[in-house]
């Protein structure tokens, strides 16, 4: 093997080179380390670690507590709604108010005519039906409002005199009509009274038969509303005046011959 002196002489002067360098590289850390640089870049303070743990316990631990409480509201806390029976009183006040209010009586839904209310008394009422007449009077006000119609049964299979007065003055055969006639007397919530085809007034009136005609029998009962009985002044007066029930009036039988019902449009009558 043979060196080369030319070649060893230029490896010496690269290694003596890069020792040089690495020396002044040493001088400068040196003076960087104990002068800290022309650009302070040193950190003093020691970083200390950070941690959000007791934060997120505590917000936890209210999260929990309030739970808490809103379970104990549940378990323990009445309905916010109001119950039945304050409402039912709530509506029976509010009911009193609107019918001291009201200038008419309140409508009322006609029910289905059953044992309490037919006009016929239980005793006899098993007795085979008779096909009744019916008839109707169209009711309105004095300023041309039409209120509506009311379908009238008459029971002629017991008072049929009285019926057939009532249907013919409806008809207008005799020269005699109900067409126009006013009701002269409103008691609201107890009757009305109309028919008076003279005076119109409830000082007049006449039948198919005369002036008046005497009662027939008091065998049907003002039982609830929708009744119609004749009015009169006193026994066997009777003429073409007539009344309506608004309710069950009992004082009435005895006195007044009921002669029919409305059995359609009884919520007319309430208007």
């Amino acid at each position: 093997m043979y060196y080369k002196p030319k070649v060893l002489m230029d490896h010496e002067r690269k290694l003596q080179q890069v020792m040089t360098e690495n020396k002044k590289l040493l001088k400068r850390i040196n003076i960087i380390n104990r002068t800290t640089g022309i650009v302070d870049s040193h950190w003093k303070k020691r970083l200390s670690v950070t941690s959000n743990y007791e934060t997120r316990e505590s917000e936890m631990k209210q999260i929990t507590m309030d739970n808490y409480k809103i379970l104990e509201r549940i378990l323990t806390q009445g309905p916010i709604v109001p119950d039945n029976k304050t409402l039912q009183k709530e509506w029976e006040r509010n009911l009193k108010t609107i019918e001291r209010m009201a200038r008419y009586p309140l409508i009322h839904k006609c029910q289905k005519e059953d044992g309490s209310t037919s006009i016929v008394p239980f005793s006899i009422r098993l007795k085979p039906k008779h096909k009744r007449p019916r008839c109707f009077l169209d009711v309105g006000m004095k300023n041309d409002r039409f209120l509506g119609r009311m379908i009238i049964e008459l029971y002629d299979d017991f008072v049929p005199q009285t019926a057939a007065n009532f249907l013919s003055l409806c008809e207008g055969t005799h020269d005699l009509t109900y067409k126009g006639c006013p009701f002269h007397l409103i008691i609201p919530g107890i009757k009305c009274q109309g028919g008076d085809i003279t005076k119109f007034s409830g000082i007049g009136g006449v039948s198919i038969y005369g002036e008046i005609f005497p009662d027939e029998n008091f065998i049907l009962q003002h039982s609830g509303p929708g009744v119609l009985s004749m009015a009169n002044t006193g026994c066997n007066s009777n003429n073409s005046q007539f009344n309506i029930t608004f309710k069950r009036l009992l004082c009435l039988n005895g006195k007044n011959v009921v002669f029919g019902k409305i059995i359609r449009g009884l919520n007319n009558l309430f208007k």
